[in-house]
C-alpha cells in the first residue's frame, strides 16, 4: 500500500476553459468545478510551478526553481474535427512531402485547364492561337509554366517513391527520408534541365 506522504495527484483538465465550466448543458460534472470539485476545480486551479515545487520539497530536494513553469501548459481550442497529427507531431521532410504531392497534384490540375486553353485557341485561328502565346510568353506566362514543370517532375518523382512503398520498401526512417530529399533533387533537377535546354533551342525567343 502506498503511504499516503508519498502520494501525490494532480490533474489538467483537456476541455477548453471557459467553455468549460461554462457549459452546463454539454458537461454534467460543470457544477463540480464551480463549486470546488476536488480534482478538477481545487487541484486543477492549482498553479503548476507550485504544484511541482511542493513535490519536490515533499521529496526532500531543495532550492529547485520552477518559476519557469509559470501557471500551466498552454493550449489551444480545437473547435473543429481534425486529425490527431496536427497537434501532435512534429514537421518533418516526409510532411513536407506528402503535403506539397498533394499541392502539386492541385497544380497539375490547373496544368490541364491550361492544356485545354491551348487546344481551344488553336482551333479558333491564328489570333487566337497567338493571343495565347503572347500570355504565356509574357513573365508570369513563363512563371506559371515553370511552376507546372516542377510539379510535373515533383509529382512524378514522388509518385516513383509511393510505387516503391507499394511494393513494401523505403519505409525505414533513414530511407523515408533520403527518398524524400531526393525526389526535391529530381524535381529541382530535371525542371532546370528541361528548361535550360528550351532556351537554348529557342524555344521562348
Amino acid at each position: 500500500m502506498i503511504p499516503p506522504d508519498a502520494t501525490h495527484l494532480w490533474t489538467w483538465d483537456a476541455r477548453p476553459y471557459p467553455v468549460f465550466p461554462a457549459a452546463n448543458d454539454v458537461w454534467s460534472d460543470a457544477g463540480n468545478w464551480e463549486t470546488g470539485h476536488w480534482l478538477t476545480g481545487r487541484l486543477g486551479a492549482a498553479p503548476l510551478d507550485a504544484l511541482v515545487g511542493s513535490i519536490l520539497a515533499d521529496s526532500e530536494i531543495a532550492d529547485a526553481d520552477t518559476t519557469a513553469l509559470g501557471e500551466g501548459p498552454q493550449g489551444y481550442v480545437v473547435d473543429r474535427p481534425m486529425s490527431p497529427h496536427l497537434s501532435v507531431w512534429r514537421w518533418h521532410v516526409t510532411m513536407v512531402t506528402s503535403i506539397l504531392h498533394r499541392v502539386t497534384g492541385v497544380g497539375l490540375y490547373l496544368g490541364g485547364l491550361i492544356a485545354a486553353a491551348w487546344a481551344v485557341c488553336l482551333a479558333a485561328g491564328p489570333e487566337a492561337y497567338a493571343a495565347f502565346k503572347a500570355v504565356m510568353g509574357s513573365p508570369i506566362g513563363l512563371l506559371v509554366m515553370f511552376g507546372m514543370s516542377l510539379s510535373a517532375f515533383y509529382h512524378l518523382g514522388n509518385g516513383v517513391r509511393h510505387l516503391v512503398w507499394d511494393f513494401g520498401h523505403g519505409f525505414e526512417l533513414k530511407s523515408a527520408n533520403a527518398s524524400s530529399f531526393a525526389v526535391f533533387g529530381f524535381a529541382v533537377a530535371a525542371t532546370f534541365s528541361v528548361w535550360a535546354i528550351a532556351f537554348q533551342a529557342g524555344v521562348f525567343g
